[in-house]
């Protein structure tokens, strides 16, 4: 009886073998040092971080518990560093379980008089807000800050929530001395250990002994109980990282998210078999994680429901409609009926139907509606899971690496990708968040498919400009272009709901010293269709007179002032998130009395394997010069491998458009 006792509650106590890691004593030599040792533009420095995750068993709860024990100790060289002495940590509450936080202390170290002075973290100085039904924030700022401190901080997160792991982030925006990392997981759990960013960390994995006691009393018909105790001896798998010298992470232009090559440290739980308890099998392949995200009830179900949408959606679905137009139909309906409410998910907080009657939901409950709509008229739809740019990227089969749904309708020239969260998106044109690398395609049977989330098809920028320039350095002209695709998508993100007073004061802050007249714009709302975009301008002083001579740069305010790629190295791969095509001409009109010196000469470069190019043609006339310039970039991402083809792609466009025409007075 107790052996079975033993087997059912299973009460778990963890025999820690961690090797504590010794700080150092902090001396004014610490406190005195102005900065780092190899990078002196840091405004602050993380001497130390520990992160050790282990299993206890709670008696009162009756059931495992995870805790998470963290240390922080944190050198600010500048005032710009004191944010670096803010903590958040997020506790997932609900009315069965919650999180909570506990043994929270810490201590800043400052120099006052030639003595270390300490001030400790008080109580009322660690905040708890609510931010939303399940999430409580907890918030704390270390005191005294000056330049120079260092603060030191710790706390322990306990939560029952034992098959989750939360990730580790293991590099920051400053540098890291020694970073800490240790997991101690019983056998009984199967995690598979996930290290992401381009930072190599030495993981090493060990067994230690732990052992499960069980203590009771039994009852022999006495009058009293006999107290007992029983033990089970298991092995305990550990997963250690101690890395010293972390350069910080730099920010690179082209790169939507750095923290999709940050380098971290996560864990996803494939499986558990607990002593007379069933095996449970979570994510080992991506056959197994379709499965377990389609026959969810707030996923899979929601796609089964119908009968509260077709009375109204029949109405727009006229006889003769072609399928293309049929779509876009059903799209745009489904935007107007059911708004996104900003919150992402791939599965459903109300439901469907109850956010189509509210007439808001979260990504899934507007996008599930839409593929409920879609196969309702007759497509083949499917939801495709998507992790949005700042969520990162799934490498591997995960659950967890998911945060948004998309449709996608098979049609006979191929499958196209629809999301109806997005007010300017259209068929096959997702919103930027989306464009994440890959998506994994689901079915009702539970077949999975990965879908590529790159886009083909550039985004144009084509135009014509007419410059006229007078004796007196005075630039008039007109200037005319039309814009596709992402192009226009962003245009009209940005232009939509503005004034044209606002918005013509933001060009004219952009374009300095120019002044915009007859400004027009056709088709911002008609997202179909291209936008064009047309104004006069005049700007003073747009030249150089020097002597008898006028010089200036061809482009006027067109022209590409600075080479976006201009460090030595790169760490990453260059994101353009979308391919793009520009295609220019100009026309300069010289003033009177004046002839062409001396104009540039013309280049044709291009990136390796057909990545791109840029051709610029220029050819004078008598009293003009002719300029084409085309400009394109025909895929989304470009390996770092290739970063000096780039950095010297556009050093050229650079010099060349920075080169100067020379006028002679007759």
């Amino acid at each position: 009886m107790k052996k079975l006792l033993i087997l059912n509650a299973l009460f778990f106590f963890l025999i820690s073998t961690a090797q504590e890691f010794k700080l150092e004593k902090i001396t004014i030599a610490d406190l005195e040092q102005k900065e780092h040792e190899t990078d002196k533009n840091a405004n602050a420095t993380i001497l130390y971080k520990r992160q050790h995750v282990y299993y206890e068993f709670d008696q009162n709860k009756g059931q495992f518990v995870q805790i998470k024990d963290i240390i922080f100790r944190i050198k600010i060289y500048k005032q710009e560093g004191f944010s670096y002495a803010e903590s958040t940590e997020y506790l997932y509450r609900i009315p069965t379980n919650s999180e909570f936080i506990s043994r929270v202390d810490g201590v800043t170290y400052n120099i006052e008089n030639g003595k270390i002075v300490e001030t400790k973290l008080k109580k009322d100085q660690v905040f708890e807000n609510k931010i939303s039904e399940n999430t409580t924030e907890v918030k704390f700022t270390m005191p005294n800050l000056k330049p120079g401190c260092i603060i030191e901080y710790r706390y322990k997160v306990t939560s029952p929530f034992s098959q989750n792991i939360d990730e580790i982030l293991c590099q920051y925006s400053i540098p890291l001395n020694v970073l800490d990392i240790k997991i101690s997981i019983p056998e009984y759990y199967v995690f598979r250990p996930n290290i992401k960013g381009y930072l190599p960390l030495n993981l090493k994995k060990y067994a230690s002994q732990g052992k499960i006691t069980y203590t009771g009393f039994e009852n022999s018909g006495s009058s009293k109980a006999k107290a007992y105790k029983e033990e089970i001896p298991y092995i305990n798998n550990v997963y250690e990282i101690i890395s010293r010298n972390i350069p910080s992470l730099e920010e690179e232009p082209y790169v939507t998210n750095m923290d999709n090559y940050r380098s971290s440290y996560s864990m996803e739980l494939q499986s558990t078999k607990f002593p007379g308890g069933n095996f449970n099998n979570y994510a080992q392949s991506w056959e197994d994680v379709a499965k377990s995200i389609f026959f969810r009830e707030d996923f899979g179900k929601e796609l089964k429901k119908t009968g509260y949408f077709e009375n109204e959606l029949n109405l727009i679905l006229s006889e003769g409609t072609s399928q293309q137009e049929k779509l876009v139909k059903i799209l745009e309906f489904c935007k107007q009926k059911v708004k996104w409410n900003e919150k992402n998910g791939f599965t459903c907080k109300t439901g469907v139907k109850e956010a189509y009657k509210l007439g808001s939901g979260n990504t899934a409950e507007v996008n599930l509606n839409l593929i409920n709509m879609l196969n309702a008229s007759g497509f083949d739809a499917n939801p495709v899971l998507v992790s949005t740019r700042k969520h990162g990227i799934p490498l591997f089969p995960t659950r967890d690496g998911f945060n948004y749904v998309v449709a996608s309708v098979t049609l006979p020239n191929g499958m196209v990708l629809l999301d109806a969260t997005d007010p300017f998106s259209t068929v096959n044109m997702l919103p930027e968040r989306a464009l994440n690398w890959k998506g994994r395609l689901i079915k009702k049977n539970g077949d999975n498919e990965e879908i590529s989330l790159f886009v083909t098809t550039p985004s144009q920028d084509n135009g014509f400009v007419s410059f006229t320039l007078d004796s007196n350095a005075k630039l008039t002209g007109k200037f005319r272009r039309q814009l596709t695709n992402y192009k226009a998508k962003r245009f009209r993100e940005n232009f939509i709901g503005k004034s044209k007073e606002n918005w013509l004061d933001e060009l004219e802050n952009n374009y300095k010293n120019l002044s915009l007249d007859n400004y027009e714009v056709t088709n911002d709302k008609e997202i179909y269709q291209p936008i064009n975009e047309t104004y006069s301008f005049s700007a003073d002083q747009s030249a150089d007179i020097v002597g008898n001579s006028i010089l200036f740069k061809p482009l006027f305010f067109q022209t590409t002032k600075s080479n976006p790629f201009v460090s030595e190295t790169r760490a990453f791969p260059i994101d353009f998130i979308y391919p793009t095509k520009s295609k220019y001409s100009y026309t300069i009109n010289i003033p009177d009395g004046y002839s062409i010196e001396t104009i540039p000469t013309s280049i044709n470069i291009g990136l390796p394997d057909n990545m791109g190019s840029y051709k610029y043609v220029i050819q004078k006339a008598e009293k003009s010069i002719q300029i084409m310039v085309q400009y394109e970039i025909l895929v989304s991402y470009i390996a770092q491998t290739e970063y000096e083809a780039v950095k010297d792609f556009f050093k050229q466009i650079v010099d060349k458009e920075n080169e100067q025409v020379v006028l002679k007075k007759l």
